[in-house]
């Protein structure tokens, strides 16, 4: 029998670094997927295989964590004492891994789906947000988990003291400026150069902000989201995580029609800005992706 599963990506909206802290953080999930097959085996060998990533080979009883399925290899870790088989696991995506679009994340998310279906543990959404933000926490030293919800609940999640996806048809732009820079990196940046006081008054600021970009999202009040995102994107700018190439493609991109606001999506210092609103055929100098907002999350695949 063939598992087959898919999870989607995910982009802040609203509240980075913020909700690190606790305050709330908005995330969407979009129309990207991360898809995973998992084929039981007759002995006890486990093999990861993707185009992206290569090709990766052990046993039940020789799991260890290693880069690069590090995610993959933790979430069997979790259920390794329940394997009485090996399996082949195929992995795939419809973006990049250099776009940060929680692909980590939406394949940790869509493997929990698949390993539940296998061993037949009758997760509930719930469930496989729990395990997978285990995973992903005995990986990272940081993380909210937004990302995790996202791809697990679908549609907007508004993440704070408890998690709430609603359905949304945001017309949303991520524009990718060529590079990356770690999460990590950026926060312990963000945590030696900016005093703590500082940071939580820029916190309680963009908590304000994701709280009026909740009620802007559920009236589908597509102007009032962009001015809040501009708005958000200047407490990011105070906290130090634009850039050069971020703030010339946040200048650029607002002054296109049907583009409603802007900002950094993620950690900062690289990655995507994301646009609120359509380009229609104008060409910008960066690669561009329009998305649409997935209104499910993680489910079995055809």
């Amino acid at each position: 029998m063939i598992f087959k599963t898919k999870a989607p990506g995910s982009l802040m909206l609203f509240g980075e670094h913020a909700v690190l802290e606790g305050y709330p953080g908005l995330v969407a999930a979009i129309n990207h997927y991360m898809h995973v097959e998992l084929v039981p085996r007759s002995d006890n060998c486990i093999t990861i295989s993707s185009k992206k990533l290569g090709r990766y080979q052990t046993t039940i009883d020789c799991l260890e964590i290693a880069s690069p399925f590090q995610f993959v290899l933790a979430c069997l870790a979790q259920v390794q004492p329940l394997l009485k088989s090996g399996c082949d696991l195929t992995i795939s995506s419809d973006f990049s891994h250099q776009i940060g679009f929680g692909s980590s994340a939406a394949v940790t998310v869509a493997l929990q789906k698949a390993l539940s279906l296998w061993l037949e543990l009758d997760y509930n959404l719930q469930a496989i947000f729990e395990y997978s933000l285990q995973a992903i926490r005995s990986i990272q030293t940081v993380g909210s988990g937004a990302d995790a919800a996202a791809s697990t609940f679908g549609g907007i999640v508004d993440f704070g003291k408890n998690i709430i996806s609603f359905k949304s048809k945001l017309p949303l732009l991520a524009i990718y400026c060529g590079y990356k820079t770690a999460t990590v990196v950026v926060i312990k940046k963000v945590q030696q150069t900016m005093a703590k006081e500082v940071c939580h008054q820029i916190f309680e600021k963009m908590a304000a902000i994701t709280e009026q970009a909740k009620i802007a999202l559920k009236e589908q009040n597509w102007p009032a989201v962009g001015l809040l995102a501009n708005q958000h994107n200047k407490l990011q700018e105070q906290l130090g995580v634009s850039d050069q190439t971020l703030h010339a493609i946040n200048n650029c991109v607002r002054q296109q029609k049907n583009i409603f606001g802007s900002k950094i999506s993620g950690s900062g210092l690289g990655d995507c800005v994301v646009a609120i609103g359509q380009l229609n055929d104008v060409q910008l100098p960066w690669h561009t992706i329009a998305l649409e907002i997935s209104q499910h999350g993680v489910i079995e695949s055809a």
